[in-house]
């Protein structure tokens, strides 16, 4: 990494590139929080992009990096990453069902699709005769569902397309990605994958299933129970996440 792509790292940070740990976890929208009351040694980090939390987890360093919604933040927090350092990424986010998930259900993201058809309706060509579909290391995902179920919180593999809009998400629009063979959608994890490609890191998403495009979208009204059990579905992530980056920075 030049001298000044390592400026740029730390404008956008907040944390110099060399004080990141070898594992990074990363989410749109989990709080630091989460991961500062676990680690020894806390230390916040903001930049003008990112920011999150650095510190000590079972005698390894933990990074985690709040990107912010959406596929654009996310693949820049990846592609800013210098890949002879980092060992690997792991994701946490969230996932609206199309079907066969539950609300609060663990997924680990198998395949994750572009969703070409949008760019088409806004009229903006697209030079890919067919869809394009990401997913993660293999051996990440192996360690990641044996963790899981170590946690008592098993992640099922799980098919989404990465759509860019939330506005548009109406259970209308669910048919057509049904049809297709998708289980849920998102808005990051086709970007993450691809972005994880290109720099040669190994990547696993894993996610909690947060509402059913169909039966009660995002932004209906959630019972007690539910909204329980969606914030205990993202505590039991973000262990399972930090014993991850245990397991893989032995």
């Amino acid at each position: 990494m030049t001298n000044g792509c390592e400026k740029k790292f730390e404008r956008f940070f907040g944390i110099p590139v060399d004080k990141c740990g070898q594992v990074l976890i990363i989410s749109p929208f989990f709080g630091a929080k989460l991961f500062s009351a676990q680690l020894n040694r806390a230390c916040d980090f903001k930049g003008m992009l990112f920011h999150g939390v650095s510190g000590m987890y079972e005698e390894k360093k933990v990074t985690f990096i709040n990107t912010g919604m959406g596929q654009t933040f996310t693949a820049d927090c990846v592609l800013a990453q210098n890949a002879q350092k980092i060992k690997a990424i792991i994701f946490l986010g969230a996932v609206g069902a199309l079907q066969d998930l539950n609300i609060s259900q663990g997924v680990l993201i198998q395949e994750a699709f572009f969703d070409s058809d949008f760019f088409s309706e806004l009229g903006l060509l697209s030079r890919q005769d067919q869809a394009l579909r990401f997913g993660p290391d293999p051996e990440l995902s192996i360690i990641s569902r044996r963790i899981a179920s170590e946690q008592k919180y098993e992640l099922e593999p799980a098919r989404v397309i990465s759509i860019n809009t939330l506005w548009q998400q109406e259970p209308e629009s669910a048919r057509p990605f049904i049809n297709r063979g998708m289980q849920a959608v998102d808005l990051e994890c086709a970007f993450l994958y691809a972005a994880a490609a290109r720099k040669k890191i190994k990547t696993a998403a894993l996610c909690y299933v947060s509402d059913h495009l169909i039966e009660k979208p995002f932004w209906t009204d959630f019972p007690p129970t539910e909204r329980s059990s969606l914030q205990n579905a993202m505590k039991k992530l973000a262990e399972i996440a930090l014993k991850i980056t245990a397991r893989i920075s032995e």
